[in-house]
Parts: C-alpha cells; sequence; structure tokens
C-alpha cells in the first residue's frame, strides 16, 4: 500500500512538471514524452502515429521493416541539426535519400499500404510544421509497437 502512495506522488509530480514545462512554451500545449506540443499540430502527428502503426503492424497486408521508425527520427534529427546551425531546411540529399528508401519500401505492398506510405511522405516532407514533433510521433509508435510478448514472459 505505502509503494502504491508513492507512486501515486511520483505521477502526481510527474504530471505537474509537465503541465509547467507546456506553460512555459506557450498556450494550448500537451507534454508528451517529456516533449512539449502545441494542441493544433496534434491531430496530424496523431495521423502519423496511426499510419506507422499500421504499416509496421500489417494491418492492411503485409507488415513493414521496423527501420522505418529510425527512417523518420533521422528526418526529425536532420531539422534539428538544421535549427541549431540556423538553416531552416532540410537538405535535399536527406529528403532524397527518405523518399528513396520509402519508394524501395513500397515495392511489394498493396495499393492500400501504399498510399499510406504516400501519405506519410507527404505528411512528413511537405508538411515542415510537423517535422519538430516527430520526435513524439515516432516514439509513440514504436512504443505502441513493440512486440510485448517477450515483456509478458519475462514477468511470468
Amino acid at each position: 500500500r505505502q509503494m502504491c502512495i508513492r507512486d501515486s506522488y511520483q505521477a502526481a509530480h510527474k504530471a505537474g512538471e509537465a503541465e509547467d514545462k507546456a506553460k512555459k512554451e506557450g498556450r494550448n500545449r500537451l507534454v508528451i514524452f517529456e516533449e512539449s506540443l502545441p494542441w493544433d499540430k496534434y491531430p496530424k502527428i496523431k495521423e502519423i502515429i496511426t499510419l506507422v502503426k499500421n504499416l509496421l503492424n500489417g494491418e492492411k497486408g503485409k507488415s513493414l521493416p521496423r527501420s522505418l521508425i529510425s527512417l523518420l527520427y533521422q528526418i526529425y534529427l536532420e531539422k534539428e541539426l538544421k535549427k541549431r546551425a540556423s538553416s531552416s531546411e532540410l537538405s535535399m540529399e536527406r529528403v532524397w535519400r527518405f523518399h528513396y528508401s520509402l519508394i524501395k519500401l513500397m515495392k511489394g505492398l498493396n495499393d492500400n499500404q501504399q498510399k499510406d506510405l504516400e501519405r506519410l511522405l507527404n505528411l512528413v516532407i511537405i508538411n515542415y510544421e510537423v517535422i519538430p514533433c516527430l520526435n513524439i510521433a515516432t516514439r509513440v509508435a514504436d512504443y505502441l509497437t513493440r512486440e510485448t510478448k517477450e515483456v509478458y514472459n519475462e514477468l511470468s
């Protein structure tokens, strides 16, 4: 029982810290995995998460490799590096590499999966406003698509 009370206290403390972080970075924000995100970007991030989850789980056919998450995360890292170097544009080399990798993943997919992958490509490359939040999308998608059987076996 004492452990339960301590866990509740820690959860409340973390929630308070997340709320403070969201307030510090502006109005109408939420915090996911300690990253602040404007509410108006949440629908696009949720769409990216759903697309990635469906593609990795093979919801509409063959499942894609988990390297898709790394690929998306690399786009986020590239943007962060450019931001620190005070250049807001992604390098064309990186964009083409990302595009090439997605086209390569499309081979052997059915029409529905290809449409989902194209939609993901458009969301990530064309919608630059989403890229700063791509870290959140990739982490949530990674979390939602992990193999849980191994964890359950270890706990049993």
